[in-house]
């Protein structure tokens, strides 16, 4: 959680007293607490405040965290075909065994993924996670998780929200610079090429076609199209 991957200080707020972790994930706001430095993650669900431990994740959570991925599985395969992989690193606060623990590619939501990297260009973590906190904060919606003392988070903008008129304006005002011209540009060109579910349709189309269509939305280069196809 802890890295620019999903900028989680906009996406997941961390709360230091509790050690709590709060995210929206397929529309539906999580609680996350890891229960010691490396076993069960507590999750409170979005529907009846229900708490489980141990390995039986809902869907949300193991598609989000890709935990039908086995990380031993790869680490194994690397360590074969990448002689860089057959040393393990070694830390001095931390066991080497313990290195790769916890290590996952996020599949985040794919409209906040575009957004959030087209954001990234030119710009430092601290400036992003500030854009996108204020972006969500503004046009997004807010969303409460039952039973945790009325925190509030909020959901990413929609399409039809980012396409909006008079949003390139409104985007500079919040301080998006040159970004705020192709962040509705990029909206209105998804839109009408397929929306979420097109950007959903790449996870298992091949690299090239991926990347091609992702040339093709304003404001996205070879580097955020890379990114991108990651998720």
């Amino acid at each position: 959680m802890e890295c620019s991957h999903s900028f989680c200080l906009a996406r997941w707020i961390h709360c230091a007293d509790s050690n709590e972790w709060y995210g929206v994930i397929n529309g539906t706001l999580w609680r996350l607490r890891q229960l010691d430095d490396s076993h069960p993650v507590e999750f409170q669900q979005p529907v009846g405040c229900n708490q489980s431990r141990g390995s039986q994740y809902p869907p949300d959570l193991t598609d989000y965290f890709r935990l039908d991925v086995s990380l031993t599985k790869l680490l194994k395969q690397w360590r074969k075909n990448d002689p860089q992989f057959a040393h393990p690193v070694h830390h001095s606060t931390v066991r080497p065994d313990r290195m790769t623990c916890g290590i996952r590619l996020l599949r985040q939501d794919p409209i906040e993924t575009v957004f959030s990297f087209m954001t990234s260009a030119n710009n430092n973590v601290a400036r992003i996670t500030q854009l996108l906190m204020r972006l969500s904060q503004t046009y997004g919606q807010p969303i409460r998780l039952s039973g945790s003392s009325g925190f509030q988070h909020w959901k990413f903008p929609s399409l039809s929200t980012l396409a909006g008129r008079g949003m390139e304006e409104k985007l500079r005002v919040m301080g998006f610079g040159y970004r705020s011209k192709f962040i509705p540009a990029a909206a209105r060109w998804i839109q009408s090429h397929g929306g979420e579910n097109r950007l959903l349709g790449l996870r298992k189309a091949s690299t090239d076609e991926a990347r091609e269509f992702l040339l093709n939305i304003p404001g996205i280069g070879n580097k955020v199209s890379g990114i991108r196809g990651l998720s």
